[in-house]
Parts: C-alpha cells; sequence; structure tokens
C-alpha cells in the first residue's frame, strides 16, 4: 500500500511540475511574441522613413510567408554583399594607398597613367606632349615636386583648353 501512495504522489508532483513548466513556457512564448511584435514594428516604421521597400516587405502580414522570407533574403544579401565589398576596398587600400584615384608604386615613385588609355587624341597634336608632360607631373606628384606643377599653372594653353 505504501508503495501506491508513493507512485500517486511521484504521479502528482510530476504532473504539477509539468503544469508549472507548461504556464512558464506560455509566458515565455507570450514575452518573445511581444518582443518581435516590437520589433516588427520597429522595422516596419524603418522601411516606411528610409524607403526600403524590402524591410516593410519582410514585415507585412498581407502577403506569403515564402515571400517575406524572400525579401528577408534579399536584404540579409544586400547587407551581407556591402560588407564584403567594404573590406575588400579597405584591404585594397591598405594594401597600396590611392591618391586621386591614381595608384601609385611608391618604390618605383612610378604612377599608371590610365586617362593616357582614354583620351582620343593623336600624336600629330601639337600639344600632345604638353599635356602629357602636364599628365605625368599630376601623376607623380609630390611635395618635392612642386614646382613641376606651378609652370603648368602660368601657362595660358592649359587655361584656353579647358573652357572651349
Amino acid at each position: 500500500m505504501s508503495n501506491e501512495r508513493v507512485l500517486l504522489w511521484i504521479r502528482g508532483a510530476a504532473a504539477r511540475t509539468l503544469r508549472g513548466l507548461l504556464a512558464l513556457l506560455w509566458m515565455v512564448l507570450a514575452g518573445c511574441g511581444r518582443y518581435f511584435g516590437r520589433l516588427r514594428d520597429v522595422v516596419a516604421q524603418a522601411g516606411a522613413e528610409t524607403g526600403l521597400l524590402a524591410l516593410s516587405l519582410c514585415v507585412n502580414r498581407s502577403i506569403h510567408l515564402l515571400e517575406r522570407l524572400f525579401w528577408l533574403a534579399v536584404v540579409i544579401s544586400s547587407v551581407i554583399a556591402a560588407l564584403v565589398l567594404s573590406r575588400l576596398q579597405l584591404e585594397r587600400y591598405f594594401s597600396s594607398p590611392t591618391v586621386i584615384s591614381v595608384d601609385r608604386d611608391y618604390r618605383g615613385w612610378n604612377g599608371h597613367e590610365y586617362i593616357q588609355e582614354v583620351w582620343n587624341v593623336s600624336i600629330i597634336d601639337e600639344d600632345y606632349f604638353y599635356f602629357m608632360d602636364f599628365l605625368y607631373a599630376v601623376v607623380n606628384a609630390t611635395a618635392g615636386n612642386y614646382a613641376e606643377l606651378a609652370k603648368f599653372a602660368e601657362d595660358e594653353r592649359s587655361t584656353n583648353r579647358l573652357y572651349r
């Protein structure tokens, strides 16, 4: 008889414990629901104020769940892509700093003249060598050879050519 009482007491204690845990679970889920509801409101407001349609669509309850998941994936992938591109640019900058979008070779003090490939100028042009000298002076400009740039400031060919 005492074994039956012990088993009943254990069964009752287990039932009370499970009921308490179930009540605790409901309280936790209700708290998470309120938290996620507030988070959803904040994201919807951020989407409305910034004009980012994908943020608004992530929390829009009138569209299908798969479509909301798709827009969430678009937002997450765009953030990751922006971070990766920023990291690549920072790595490029720290490995080889750039000045005025012209990569410099600091050991040989030689710069690459990218604009030379874009100009549609033939060697027959009378000012070709003048402007090539100007381009070399700009690309290889330092504080020590500032005088090379000063001679172009006083020449009227550069100002006349720019304002045609």
